[in-house]
């Protein structure tokens, strides 16, 4: 049996999300929320962390689990927002 570790639950989180959010139709916030979780902290933060030394994969790779907490963050803020919404079948 294969033992996870730490960071595997908060990288395949956000699929989850998508997958709803795509079929409640909501794809232009998953395109957007996809575009600020890349663009805004996983590739900063791989530049970040390659220049800081020691430089090692392991430290660069970080930025991928906290990328994915922070659009597993905006992904239940946005469920906390349109939930009346989603109860009324609007």
């Amino acid at each position: 049996m294969k033992r996870t570790d730490f960071t595997e639950g908060p990288i395949f989180m956000p699929l989850c999300f998508f997958g709803f959010y795509n079929g409640c139709e909501k794809t232009k916030f998953v395109m957007a929320q996809g575009i600020i979780g890349a663009l805004c902290f996983r590739m900063p933060l791989s530049w970040l962390f390659s220049q800081m030394e020691p430089v090692t994969v392991f430290h660069i790779g970080l930025a991928n689990p906290l990328s994915s907490i922070v659009q597993v963050s905006i992904c239940t803020m946005y469920l906390l927002l349109i939930r009346k919404k989603l109860l009324r079948g609007k």
